[in-house]
């Protein structure tokens, strides 16, 4: 199970005209039209929240700095045993849940073990890497007890993926970018691990592609597998 990380954004209110003064805001005209404009210097905080309230546990986790595991732009996945460092057009790293680097898992490029545009999910319970790509007709499968090449598994349909899920049935859950594609005529399908369709979710006809990084089709909500 991947663990949950929380965000906290800053909201600020420009208070209308109705409300009592706010120094933080001033009304200024442009070209006829009020402007508001806020003052940041000015703003107070009216609240205070602790971390206790919002989360049971606080970890800070330094990954290891040594040469073959340097890196610049990434995305991070936390795991219970370890973490995956996917570095942007170059390759897949993975780390102890301390931060220790164990491996490099996979690399960019377009050769039959290399990926472009992946997408990842573990079977945490026997170590399995499951990644997908757009540019594969099928899910690469990786050992990350050993780091070693398990086997090609065969998506029914091609085209460009946005998530995949490792489900507690042992499945895959895919939710491919809607589109004009082989895959982007559905919303999400459900297979097995020997490429087999178990169940699909069909998308309306489109010509343009349907994403977006606020459009989360498929998550986890720490039980089950929730579709929107």
């Amino acid at each position: 199970m991947m663990k949950r990380l929380l965000y906290l954004s800053l909201v600020i209110l420009a208070s209308s005209c109705s409300q009592p003064k706010n120094n933080a805001v001033t009304i200024v005209d442009i070209n006829g039209e009020p402007l508001s404009v806020i003052q940041y210097e000015e703003i107070q905080d009216t609240s205070r929240i602790s971390l206790s309230q919002i989360v049971e546990d606080l970890k800070i986790i330094p990954l290891e700095t040594k040469e073959e595991c340097l890196f610049s732009s990434a995305k991070y996945y936390a795991y219970h045993k370890y973490i995956l460092v996917i570095e942007r057009n170059k390759r897949i790293m993975q780390f102890t849940s301390d931060g220790i680097f164990i491996r490099q898992i996979c690399r960019y490029g377009q050769g039959p073990r290399e990926f472009q545009s992946p997408v990842i999910a573990v079977n945490e319970t026997k170590g399995i890497l499951f990644l997908g790509d757009a540019n594969k007709s099928y899910i690469m499968a990786w050992d990350l007890n050993t780091g070693e090449f398990i086997k090609e598994i065969p998506r029914p349909y091609k085209g460009k993926l946005k998530r995949i899920h490792f489900t507690k049935t042992e499945t895959l859950l895919i939710a491919p970018i809607v589109g004009n594609d082989e895959a982007g005529k559905y919303y999400l399908w459900e297979q097995d691990l020997d490429g087999n369709i178990i169940s699909e979710i069909k998308a309306p006809a489109t010509e343009s592609w349907v994403d977006s990084d606020q459009d989360v089709l498929l998550y986890f909500n720490g039980e089950g597998y929730n579709y929107l």
